[in-house]
């Protein structure tokens, strides 16, 4: 299960990651929702803290440079990313 997917899925089941100004993941859902997820965010942490990485930081460019909405901006980098995700795996 790659990061993109996990981070996908887990928002079709009411479960949102983001990212700590520390760095680490904030998990946001229904508590039993958390405690399907936590096992799979655990065995991942480190491809999803980079992949989370990531979106926010092609996210905060849209907005800021690009001029687009919040919304707008996480909808774009969020097809950037798992466009780049989908990309890499099928390159190797």
């Amino acid at each position: 299960m790659t990061a993109a997917t996990i981070i996908r899925d887990a928002e079709g089941s009411g479960v949102r990651l983001t990212l700590t100004a520390a760095g680490t993941i904030k998990i946001l859902g229904e508590e039993a929702a958390v405690a399907r997820w936590l096992p799979i965010i655990r065995e991942h942490k480190p491809e999803l803290v980079s992949m989370l990485e990531a979106f926010e930081e092609r996210a905060a460019i849209l907005e800021f440079d690009g001029g687009l909405a919040r919304e707008q901006a996480e909808a774009e980098a969020r097809r950037i990313i798992e466009g780049a995700a989908r990309k890499a795996r099928s390159a190797a």
